[in-house]
Parts: structure tokens; C-alpha cells; sequence
């Protein structure tokens, strides 16, 4: 619990909205922030680059739903 905390209060200090909407307790939330830092990264990758990238690291699309 301390470290999702910690990720958590990491993610708000960078981006209040990428930390409501990113959950590290699962593999998708950890995997998602190390690849794609900023929302403005996020955005220009849009949903399928990162559902691809996402799938490519064993992450299934019932997960990411």
C-alpha cells in the first residue's frame, strides 16, 4: 500500500489527470506512465498506438476496459 501511495502522489505531482485515470495497482496503470509520460504524449498516440503498445506488453483488452 505504501508504494501505490507513493505512485499516486508521484502522479498527481506531475499530472492531476493522468493520476485519476491511471490506476497502479494493475499492470496496465504501471505500464502505461512508463512509456507515455505527458498527457500531450498521450494524446498525440491516441487509442490505438497505446491499446497496441499496451497488448504488446501482455496487458488484454479486458484488462485495459
Amino acid at each position: 500500500m505504501a508504494r501505490t501511495s507513493c505512485l499516486r502522489d508521484l502522479l498527481t505531482g506531475i499530472h492531476p489527470g493522468l493520476e485519476r485515470a491511471v490506476d497502479p495497482t494493475t499492470k496496465s496503470g504501471l505500464i502505461l506512465p512508463g512509456r507515455y509520460v505527458t498527457a500531450c504524449e498521450i494524446r498525440r498516440a491516441g487509442t490505438t498506438r497505446i491499446a497496441g503498445y499496451l497488448g504488446r506488453h501482455g496487458v488484454s483488452k479486458q484488462t485495459v476496459a
